[in-house]
């Protein structure tokens, strides 16, 4: 009974996380403006300019967090997010 239970869990979890790839690829192409497959730091700025607005945050301090969250996800330093960046830096932080 307790391996059925174990194998049923094991196969929630992993749908819920095809569920949540599949998720964050959409949002990646969404924020990918121009479709090349690689989010840069204009639409990285796209990504952040309305509520760091909303927050009143000043230009030069939004460009900042921009450009060091950019920093952040970009692990291959090629200066764009590729989407497995993207969904690598998601899935870590969703395990904090």
């Amino acid at each position: 009974m307790k391996k059925v239970i174990l194998i049923t869990l094991t196969s929630i979890l992993f749908a819920a996380s095809a569920q949540a790839t599949e998720w964050l690829k959409t949002r990646f192409a969404e924020l990918d403006t121009d479709g090349n497959g690689y989010l840069n730091k204009t639409e990285m700025r796209g990504t952040t300019k309305q509520w760091m607005d909303e927050a009143g945050m000043a230009e030069q301090e939004q460009i900042k967090r921009t450009n060091k969250k950019l920093v952040k996800l970009d692990t291959n330093s090629d200066g764009q997010v590729s989407v497995d960046e993207f969904i690598s830096d998601h899935q870590k932080n969703k395990k904090k």
